[in-house]
């Protein structure tokens, strides 16, 4: 059995404070991850570094308290988070590029688990009890796919090609 802590608490905005959510990019050599924060010294984010924990970077910081579950679309480079505290799904490009992050989707209640297939976007909303699928892009022609599932959090898909 193999163990090692990638990331922990430095002190500096870049460090560790309460991760929450975790994705890879394996073809790129990066992983990303969500951050509450803490205490003032790190702030709400959504950051990359290394597979082996080295160069961490903060990609976005404005707008996050609240920040939970990330998801990456590998095809486009973009990344989607939920913030749980605005009720949203915002999305943003893998290199922290983009000034702002964009909202895709809003009015949720409780936005947790999060999966990307194809042109859609699939999330789970934990206080509404539903699975629910909007285009990745803008977030427009929601489809509720199930509802009244109680307890829900994490999504994934698996398919074949």
């Amino acid at each position: 059995l193999y163990r090692k802590t990638l990331l922990t608490s430095t002190g500096k905005p870049e460090g560790a404070g309460e991760p929450v959510g975790i994705t890879l990019d394996p073809a790129h050599g990066k992983l990303y991850w969500t951050d509450k924060g803490s205490d003032g010294s790190v702030p709400p984010k959504v950051s990359s570094a290394d597979m082996d924990g080295g160069n961490p970077r903060n990609l976005y910081t404005r707008d996050l308290a609240g920040i939970s579950t990330i998801t990456a679309d590998l095809a486009t480079r973009k990344l989607y988070w939920a913030v749980v505290n605005a009720g949203q799904i915002q999305c943003g490009s893998m290199d922290g590029l983009m000034t702002r992050a964009t909202v895709v989707v809003s009015d949720l209640s409780l936005p947790w688990g999060l999966t990307v297939h194809g042109s859609h976007l699939y999330y789970t909303d934990a206080d509404y009890e539903v699975v629910e699928r909007v285009d990745k892009d803008s977030g427009a022609n929601m489809v509720v796919l199930r509802s009244g599932m109680a307890g829900l959090r994490a999504i994934k898909v698996h398919a074949r090609n």
